[in-house]
């Protein structure tokens, strides 16, 4: 991720989560929420990195963790 900045990928990861979220109250299946994930992550990643790879390859990672991070956090904080 040569062209990306610490405050670049923080942003994506938490644009994804927030969108996400959004997506789910207005009522899309929980089952589609990583798929939504991974392609915003991907947008994300071709936004700030380019067309190239490696821009491909990190925007699929930012997505899988703002997914990953989102199901963490649920688990942990709404079970009480």
């Amino acid at each position: 991720m040569e062209n990306f900045s610490n405050l670049d990928i923080g942003a994506v990861v938490v644009l994804v989560i927030a969108i996400c979220e959004a997506a789910k109250r207005a009522g899309l299946l929980n089952r589609y929420i990583p798929l939504l994930a991974v392609i915003l992550g991907l947008a994300g990643g071709i936004y700030f990195g380019g067309v190239s790879w490696l821009a491909v390859a990190s925007g699929v990672m930012l997505g899988l963790s703002s997914s990953g991070l989102y199901d963490l956090g649920k688990k942990t904080v709404l079970n009480k």
